[in-house]
């Protein structure tokens, strides 16, 4: 069943982190997120919604998409409490921090969460810029962090949150892999791949053509943002928090060399991260439908 642009779903994407004990073989610390930054809200989910959206404006900056988890769900026959995703952009602290590892346009746009909870309290969740370095083990661009840790904290009324520390190695979870043709080629393909199977397009990114717009010279690097609610939605009735990580992403960079790479991550991530051990099935499928995407890119 396919859904409206900005009310989708999804499937899942993203990244593993944690405060535990276990590591998996490529190092990855296993156990409870303490990176996401929660704040307990007055009023409604829809209500902070709204705020959020005009404190972006407000800030000069524009949404890119606003993902209506629940009301996917709903569209699909399946239930799920209130849970709101908002993706936006600040094309100078995106492309800055870009400059410094591509790979973190797999992060962006930024986003923030807003969901009820079980006791029926909105909440917000973000991950915010410190985290967004710490993953790739950025270590240059400390002013556009704060700048971003400001805007987030403003926008969720959350004032100065402790920092948390993130454990989770972005860099070593992403799946890479090399594409035989150009960006823009490989991209086409990444969207022809997605259009033969159950999914919807929510937006895309041209991270490149974005710096290119504020002078910041970046190499091309293009985002996808795609799912559906029949593979989101089992993984955020297991915990709303997942909810944040998606729809799923593929990124699509040319690196230093002049070589072109499709990155994303696996399910596992997603699964892992938010501690969710009852829907392997729903993550193998989307570790297929997003291996199958990859290869079909990869040689056309």
């Amino acid at each position: 069943m396919k859904i409206p642009k900005l009310s989708l779903l999804a499937f899942l994407f993203m990244g593993l982190s944690f405060m535990a004990c276990d590591k998996d073989d490529e190092g990855l610390i296993i156990g409870d997120d303490e990176a996401l930054i929660v704040t307990e809200q007055t009023g409604s989910v829809d209500a902070m919604l709204a705020s959020i959206q005009a404190g972006i404006g407000a800030n000069g900056l524009s949404v890119t998409a606003t993902v209506d988890h629940s009301g996917a769900a709903a569209s699909a026959g399946m239930s799920l409490r209130p849970t709101k995703l908002v993706l936006f952009n600040d094309a100078t602290i995106a492309s800055n921090l870009m400059t410094s590892d591509q790979r973190v346009g797999i992060e962006l746009p930024f986003r923030i969460l807003i969901w009820e909870d079980e006791a029926g309290l909105t909440q917000t969740g973000y991950y915010n810029g410190s985290t967004l370095n710490d993953r790739f083990g950025i270590k240059d661009r400390e002013t556009y962090e704060a700048d971003l840790n400001d805007l987030f904290a403003g926008l969720t009324n959350s004032g100065d949150p402790e920092e948390k520390e993130e454990l989770f190695n972005a860099a070593a979870a992403l799946i890479t892999m090399d594409s035989d043709t150009s960006v823009d080629v490989t991209y086409q393909r990444i969207k022809d791949a997605i259009a033969t199977r159950n999914f919807n397009i929510i937006a895309e990114v041209n991270h490149g053509q974005n710096a290119q717009n504020i002078g910041v010279d970046l190499r091309p690097t293009r985002l996808i943002i795609f799912g559906n609610p029949e593979g989101g939605t089992p993984l955020m009735q297991s915990n709303q928090r997942a909810g944040i990580d998606l729809p799923l992403k593929i990124l699509v960079w040319e690196a230093e060399d002049g070589e072109v790479k499709i990155s994303y991550f696996g399910a596992g991530t997603i699964t892992d991260r938010y501690d969710i051990k009852d829907n392997d099935a729903v993550r193998d499928a989307i570790n297929d439908a997003l291996s199958a995407i990859a290869e079909e890119a990869m040689q056309g």
